[in-house]
């Protein structure tokens, strides 16, 4: 915490600098501001009946993030999402994807009783769960990990280093967005920047839409400019 503490000038140099590169690449993403409060008032209900009976805040992606998900599912019209970590952003995935045509969603957790927490959330809210995997069920059913978008918030950080290339892979292979939770912490920051480096594709902070206290997410595209 004092390491970020020390870094938040340049923390706050980059959000803006990275949001404005970001809405330059893809346009559409610039009208969030306008978007972001009626979004949350959509989500804000189901989002504290789901820390207060079934999660806590402390663990939960927070509410701000679930907007901008729900907002990037919805405007960029994105197919086809990777839930890499159940909870409120299996059902918030859901709900966005109505307003995409063909959408498909599947949520996926490496814990057997986090996938079942989130079945009970969903059914609370008469939702169907069919879209929950196991994480070994689902890496037995791939060879090549494609989606419009996936969020990486599943399991420690050991894990998702795992995985992490494997999606970067697709990201440039099929040009999808890769929402990556926990960007604050240096260690894993590191090592996100270093992977994307070397297969040039851009890493874009999302501090300035995601923050709560130090955490904020990033988000990972490859540049159209690129294509």
């Amino acid at each position: 915490m004092i390491w970020e503490l020390f870094h938040w000038p340049a923390h706050s140099i980059r959000q803006q600098k990275d949001w404005n590169a970001l809405i330059k690449e893809y346009p559409v993403i610039g009208t969030y501001p306008t978007q972001a409060s009626s979004i949350e008032e959509l989500i804000r209900p189901a989002y504290q009946d789901y820390v207060r009976q079934y999660s806590s805040a402390l663990i939960s992606l927070s509410l701000n993030r679930a907007c901008f998900i729900y907002f990037l599912i919805k405007e960029v019209q994105i197919q086809k999402t990777i839930d890499l970590g159940t909870g409120i952003s299996s059902y918030v995935c859901l709900l966005a994807s109505k307003h995409v045509d063909s959408s498909e969603v599947v949520s996926v957790d490496d814990n057997e009783y986090w996938l079942e927490k989130t079945r009970e959330f969903l059914h609370a809210k008469n939702i169907s769960g069919d879209h929950l995997l196991l994480l070994k069920d689902f890496l037995k059913e791939i060879t090549d990990v494609q989606f419009g978008m996936c969020i990486l918030d599943i399991g420690d950080f050991s894990l998702r280093k795992k995985l992490f290339p494997t999606l970067v892979a697709s990201v440039k292979k099929h040009r999808g967005f890769l929402f990556v939770d926990d960007f604050h912490v240096p260690e894993y920051r590191s090592y996100i920047e270093r992977v994307c480096a070397e297969e040039q594709l851009r890493v874009y902070s999302l501090r300035k839409v995601t923050r709560r206290r130090l955490s904020h997410a990033a988000v990972i595209a490859n540049d159209l400019t690129q294509a």
